[in-house]
């Protein structure tokens, strides 16, 4: 045994406010933001609660939609965390069914960069546990963007007064490239 898996089906926002305990890791699959009742679990305000349930050294792995068809959705959810106090690291990897798909990892309250954990991840020889499909190679590609990817004039984050990520995502991503 490596660890255990709960997974919860209630409303996240509640789920962080009422539950005891830290975690270790934390595995965010939300929709995509296409609704303000979606897009505050995407908020500057719930990346604030959800550190109260951090234990140190917790990782966080978010959705966060497609960096290459909601580009601008993407960046605000990398913004948002890193304005509520995270480190962050943007991955991606084509999904057969849904195309060219993005995620951040985060993490607070650890004193690593996001070069030193890049570093470690593109040292890797191993994973330490048997996979189907990941390999250190396709690891360290996942965070390998093509030019201009993550570059970006906006500079707003998303929060629940001002729900960037929601706008984009409705009026500017989803567009033909």
């Amino acid at each position: 045994n490596i660890g255990r898996v709960n997974i919860y089906t209630i409303d996240a926002d509640r789920f962080i406010s009422e539950v005891d305990g830290k975690w270790d890791v934390v595995i965010i699959d939300f929709p995509d933001p296409h609704t303000i009742e979606v897009a505050k679990l995407y908020s500057k305000e719930f990346y604030l609660k959800l550190h109260n349930v951090l234990s140190d050294g917790a990782i966080v792995a978010i959705q966060s939609t497609s960096p290459f068809f909601a580009k601008e959705s993407f960046l605000t959810i990398k913004r948002t965390l890193e304005a509520a106090g995270y480190g962050v690291i943007p991955y991606h990897e084509n999904v057969p069914s849904f195309g060219e798909w993005g995620w951040i990892l985060a993490w607070g309250g650890m004193d690593y960069s996001s070069n030193e954990i890049v570093q470690k991840i593109s040292g890797l020889d191993e994973l330490g546990v048997d996979t189907k499909y990941l390999t250190p190679d396709l690891m360290r590609q996942a965070l390998v963007f093509p030019k201009g990817w993550l570059k970006s004039q906006n500079s707003d984050i998303s929060t629940l007064m001002r729900p960037r990520v929601q706008y984009y995502y409705m009026h500017e991503d989803w567009k033909l490239r």
